[in-house]
């Protein structure tokens, strides 16, 4: 079953840029991986400040791969966060309808551990 990460982001007055940027980078990389079957970054076109991401992997290993690869440290711990005001994360999967194992469709991202850490803040992300 496909793994779905929605994510949005809000950039701290002046980072915008930075963020954008380091984004760029993340979309390059992610593509390329193996179990990454989506990855797309959108900003507003009314709030600088606003960023948007939906990433689909093959499965949740794919999207933990992800999670530990060099260029997620670099672009998005270290080039990202620290930029940032506020991120809720959704964790999802695919509503497969050949699913028939009685399994959740939704991953309840409320009690799921973000792997990117806390926003730039140092607080816990907010959660949806």
């Amino acid at each position: 079953m496909s793994h779905i990460v929605i994510v949005h982001y809000r950039a701290r007055p002046g980072a915008e840029q930075k963020v954008a940027d380091s984004l760029r980078e993340m979309v390059l990389h992610t593509r390329a991986e193996p179990g990454n079957t989506a990855y797309h970054v959108a900003r507003s076109p009314t709030d600088p400040t606003v960023f948007a991401i939906y990433e689909e992997y093959v499965d949740e290993a794919a999207m933990r791969a992800h999670t530990e690869s060099a260029h997620f440290a670099r672009w998005l711990r270290e080039g990202t966060l620290p930029h940032l005001t506020d991120r809720v994360r959704h964790d999802l999967a695919g509503l497969d309808p050949t699913n028939t194992a009685g399994r959740s469709d939704v991953i309840d991202s409320a009690d799921a551990t973000d792997p990117a850490g806390p926003a730039g803040s140092g607080d816990p992300a907010p959660r949806v």
